[in-house]
């Protein structure tokens, strides 16, 4: 594996499984883990991955993976969706002429406790 590849894969594991604040709680964590990696390519990594960042019910701010807590739901058919883009917190959804309302149906009932 490329020495990239595992560095996203360490950046993924750690904010995973670690509360990370800062670009530099994240590169002490991956210079522990032996990567040897600029502030400027962290923050590279970060936008590839689409990492953001946000408050925490403790008032805390956090890194996090998008779609982490949804990887066992289903949204509508993958068919019905064209494509998903992100913004920060912001998911852009588009569907197939005519499936935008079932789309969002299935999002408000299936994950409307891990959004709200």
């Amino acid at each position: 594996m490329k020495e990239r590849n595992k560095r996203l894969e360490a950046i993924k594991e750690i904010i995973a499984h670690t509360t990370i604040g800062s670009q530099d709680n994240l590169l002490e964590s991956l210079i522990d883990k032996g990567f040897n990696v600029t502030q400027a390519t962290l923050s590279r990594d970060l936008k590839q991955l689409k990492i953001t960042k946000i408050l925490t019910d403790d008032g805390i701010y956090k890194y996090v993976i998008p779609f982490t807590n949804y990887a066992n739901k289903t949204i509508g058919n993958t068919r019905e969706i064209i494509s998903i883009d992100f913004s920060g917190q912001l998911a852009v959804i588009k569907t197939r002429a005519g499936y935008a309302n079932g789309i969002a149906s299935d999002i408000d009932h299936q994950l409307a406790e891990l959004i709200l």
